[in-house]
């Protein structure tokens, strides 16, 4: 067992560099069973980004109905993956106050907004194909841009400043969180 705020180093957040990063911000203290199998938080959220590309690629040479049912099992896989992030992964790298991560962090939460809104307006469409080919198009293209930016510049600074610990803990939280989501009636629509 581990106390989510008492990760590597007696940081909470394992940063590695800022001992103040600990200081009062909200968050709750979560006790976190970890798993010694789980993986840490990039590599989670890493094996999320392929599962979801696999299903971008199967819709290129999928029919209509196909790409319905298609889109059904990316919109799940992309609400579950957007709350782990919005509700651990984000508010834990904003907690920092590291300026780069804030940024890349605000950007992404920007992306995850206009993602909700495809997804609410591609299940209001999926039965009219002239509106929902482009719409799918347009959220696969945003989803990639997205991906391209968390695995090739947020994810190289948060292994830089999380000891290994931290990240490790940081992905068992998320993992639980991750099958409560999956589990519940809950959305990302409220």
């Amino acid at each position: 067992m581990l106390n989510f705020r008492v990760a590597a180093e007696n940081h909470r957040c394992g940063f590695r560099d800022v001992p103040a990063c600990c200081g009062t911000d909200g968050y709750e203290d979560k006790i976190v069973e970890r798993n010694p199998k789980s993986q840490n938080a990039i590599k989670l959220l890493i094996a999320d980004h392929s599962e979801v590309e696999k299903m971008f690629k199967a819709t290129e040479t999928a029919g209509r109905d196909a790409k319905r049912e298609i889109f059904l099992e990316i919109k799940t896989a992309l609400e579950a993956h957007a709350w782990i992030e919005e509700t651990i992964f984000y508010p834990t790298l904003q907690s920092l106050g590291d300026e780069k991560l804030t940024e890349l962090t605000s950007e992404a939460i920007k992306e995850h907004v206009d993602m909700k809104c495809f997804l609410g307006e591609l299940a209001a469409t999926s039965t009219d194909f002239s509106k929902f080919e482009p719409l799918l198009h347009k959220l696969i293209e945003d989803v990639r841009h997205h991906v391209k930016e968390e695995e090739g510049e947020m994810f190289s600074i948060v292994e830089k400043r999380f000891s290994a610990d931290g990240l490790n803990t940081l992905g068992s939280s998320m993992e639980g969180e991750k099958k409560r989501f999956q589990s519940s009636a809950e959305t990302i629509y409220g």
